[in-house]
């Protein structure tokens, strides 16, 4: 496939790398000598500033953000790994291996260049690459002594002379010319060419010269979890990757130039979110769209204030320093910049270091923040501020590139809190164009607006990346819902399988068909099949009642009446399986110990399943509880709820899944070593403290301490579980109308007292009912 993209081998060079002298200058007359490769012809005059990153120069080099300065790698070897086939597109339209159509910066500087690269992904050299696009390089400088010189006297001009050159001999620096901009993609610049003195940064926005032509219109992947959304990407100069992270969790961007009249669009409603991007220069230089934002942010408050449905929106680098203008606060330029791939940012509100890749020149100034905005996270060397976000509102944004690429991942999930915010605006519309209540919906957005905190586990972060170069240019790995199966088949494997605005309908769906006087078979001559690799009471019963009162039938497998999946002679593939049942039944319902086999059967299946239980989310359970909130309390969004005991089991999962769908504050209070496995959505609390979780609790829910293959670890999980115990005692630091739920069965004396049950407090068994007319609506949603 990669010989496909680029025509196999190296390119030959036309002349050979480092065969031409010349100086590195800078304009206080200190000089470095060197090698030169790529251009070897061209004199260059720009901004020197230096990144510390060990890998991705094609990622740097591409970068618009470095429009018009001298990249200097303090890594002493480039050019190792050679150039892959940088106009290879992905699943998107995106250019896979770089980050724009063409090098941004006006040259390289490097300590030692090897011409004879080694990766399996190259198919020309750095100074084949360089040479064609005409941008030159200078190896054999002493980075080292160049970085300290930076660092001291901070980023300064300087110009790159070829040995023989006319400028080689000039100390007139007003001699010295960039190239004059162009009206669309201007081309970093030359010394020799007119207008360096009329067009200086400080006169120039180098963002709006960096922009996009005219907007393009790039698609999600369909059947991703946050699948159809739209977001406004205002391109100042903006990273294609930026556009991918987006895409590869299903949103549609539409990208659009700075000139681009992004309020008017914004008021129309048609987009959830505004993405703000990276880019170069003085933020204060672009003057129109700090004020086209300044009349955003306005609107924004008067429809909040309204109650209406607010956009979120999301700045990067350049758009953060943006936003924070926009908002009325000042930025300020730093003496040497922050660039490259291992720079510690602390998160205020965790107290967690993240590391970041970064590459920007300017600051916001966080004490001249306004009212109503603060401050989130700050540069752990040197205290300059890395984030800022609106008190309530779902505005933020971070310094640093979360999109990675290249750099560590660590920061990657914040594309998911932007998204889910997103959403959050897409289900408020809903609301409002129904002509319902906007109360949850506006108090989703205040409780989403810390949707910024990084509180994915690293392991999260990593299966959120763009991974390697190869993997860019291929497809990607869901992550949350059923994966493909047959086209136009619905299936509810987790929450996330169906939106906000669906799940609502469900849930009051059920409690109408509780209260419904019978007699509307709509499943007649319908069968389910139940397939059990995992025992249960209360999921087989309310499943099989459920589809007799639909009128529909129902066939149970367990463990022993199947060879599904089992290995060996006499075992059958779980594929075989699937094709067969779905074959004959029309809805399969799988209670399993592993979530992949529910993943594997989705792919095959023609007909419908469902999640009746596996070790990673408890789907139908959860709509029985917020079912039993809904009717007893007249509501769940907004309200706070403790789950007590193990933050690592399927249950504590599907809380905080059904937190970001449904709108409640959820605290998980877990000893250490028990947290969630799976990444929660940010505003999710996690806490040991138990007494601080059920404090002015509305409801508090608890499970067993050893299930799913643990009863090997009873004794030790007694052990650390023990304070966790819910007791009545316990339910007094709670509301006093507060709820006790439990999934059942319980171990009495365990992770509940022997007198919680019935206490009066306690709404188990109208829990445990309910589960089988949510499982009523769910599958008349399925199948009718």
């Amino acid at each position: 496939a990669a010989g496909a993209r680029g025509g196999g081998g190296v390119r030959a060079l036309h002349r050979p790398a480092l065969s031409l002298g010349g100086r590195l200058e800078f304009e206080d007359g200190t000089t470095f000598r060197g090698r030169l490769f790529g251009a070897m012809d061209r004199a260059v005059l720009g901004e020197a500033v230096f990144n510390t990153a060990m890998v991705g120069y094609v990622e740097s080099l591409t970068d618009p953000s470095y429009r018009e300065q001298l990249l200097c790698l303090t890594y002493p070897l480039v050019g190792n790994y050679g150039v892959p086939d940088v106009q290879a597109k992905d699943e998107f339209g995106l250019h896979a291996y770089a980050e724009s159509d063409r090098v941004q910066a006006s040259a390289l500087v490097c300590g030692t260049y090897c011409d004879e690269p080694s990766h399996y992904l190259a198919r020309e050299t750095l100074h084949a690459w360089l040479e064609r696009q005409g941008v030159p390089g200078i190896a054999g400088v002493d980075t080292r002594a160049l970085t300290r010189k930076l660092r001291d006297a901070g980023s300064m001009e300087a110009r790159i002379v070829p040995d023989g050159h006319p400028m080689a001999d000039t100390t007139d620096w007003d001699a010295g010319q960039r190239v004059a901009p162009l009206p669309t993609a201007p081309r970093p610049g030359d010394v020799g060419v007119p207008a360096w003195g009329a067009g200086s940064e400080a006169e120039r926005c180098l963002a709006r010269e960096a922009t996009r032509a005219g907007a393009a219109v790039y698609y999600g992947r369909q059947g991703e979890e946050l699948s159809g959304l739209r977001v406004l990407a205002l391109d100042c100069g903006m990273k294609e990757s930026m556009v991918r992270h987006l895409c590869e969790r299903g949103a549609n961007v539409t990208a659009v130039p700075m000139t681009y009249d992004f309020v008017a669009a914004m008021r129309t409603g048609d987009f959830d979110g505004l993405l703000l991007s990276n880019g170069p220069g003085d933020p204060a230089t672009c003057a129109d769209t700090i004020r086209s934002l300044s009349s955003l942010l306005a609107d924004v408050a008067d429809v909040a204030a309204a109650g209406g449905p607010v956009p979120a929106v999301f700045g990067i680098c350049l758009g953060h320093q943006l936003l924070a203008l926009a908002a009325g606060a000042r930025t300020y330029k730093l003496p040497f910049g922050n660039r490259g791939h291992n720079v510690p940012v602390v998160e205020h509100e965790t107290g967690r270091c993240f590391i970041t890749p970064q590459n920007h020149g300017y600051a916001v100034d966080a004490t001249s923040l306004p009212p109503g905005w603060v401050a989130s996270m700050t540069h752990a060397n040197d205290g300059s501020n890395e984030g800022i976000r609106h008190e309530y509102l779902p505005l933020s944004s971070v310094q640093f590139h979360p999109e990675a690429t290249g750099g560590p991942v660590d920061t990657v999930p914040l594309f998911d809190g932007f998204l889910r915010q997103c959403r959050d605006h897409r289900v408020s519309r809903l609301h409002a164009s129904l002509g319902s209540a906007t109360t949850a919906p506006v108090s989703r957005q205040r409780m989403a607006a810390r949707a910024y905190s990084v509180r994915a586990s690293p392991g999260a972060a990593r299966s959120y990346s763009t991974g390697t170069a190869a993997s860019r240019a291929g497809g990607g790995i869901r992550q949350h819902g059923a994966p493909a199966g047959a086209e136009g088949v619905r299936h509810f494997l987790s929450l996330y399988d169906f939106s906000a605005a669906e799940l609502e309908t469900l849930v009051e769906r059920a409690i109408a068909m509780k209260h419904a006087a019978g007699g509307d078979f709509p499943l007649q001559g319908k069968t389910q099949v139940l397939l059990f690799n995992k025992a249960s009471t209360r999921t087989r019963v309310s499943l099989t009642v459920a589809m007799a009162q639909l009128g529909g039938n129902t066939l149970f497998l367990a463990d022993r009446d199947s060879q599904m999946g089992r290995p060996g002679k006499f075992g059958e593939p779980l594929s075989d399986t699937a094709r067969v049942v779905s074959s004959m039944a029309d809805v399969v319902s799988i209670r399993t110990g592993a979530h992949t086999i529910l993943e594997d059967f989705v792919r095959h299946s023609r007909v419908p399943v469902v999640n009746a239980l596996s070790d990673d989310v408890h789907p139908l359970q959860l709509l029985a509880d917020v079912m039993t909130v809904v009717e007893l309390r007249g509501g769940i969004a907004g309200k706070r709820v403790a789950f007590v005991g193990d933050g690592a089991n399927n249950m504590a999962h599907s809380y905080a899944r059904a937190a970001d769908r449904f709108g409640f504050h959820l605290t998980i209070a877990a000893p250490e070593g028990y947290r969630p496995l799976l990444s929660i959505p940010d505003h999710v609390q996690v806490t040991e403290d138990v007494r601080a979780a059920v404090q002015d609790a509305h409801v508090v829910f608890t499970d067993v301490w050893s299930s799913m293959g643990q009863e090997d670890e009873q004794a030790e999980r007694e052990r650390v579980f023990t304070p966790y115990q819910v007791s009545p005692a316990l339910m007094d630091l709670a509301r006093p109308d507060a709820l006790f739920l439990h999934c059942l069965p319980a171990h009495r004396g365990e992770e509940v007292s022997h007198d919680m049950l019935d206490d009066p407090r306690s709404a188990v068994w109208q829990e445990a009912e309910n589960r089988m007319h949510t499982a009523k609506a769910l599958l008349e949603t399925l199948l009718s």
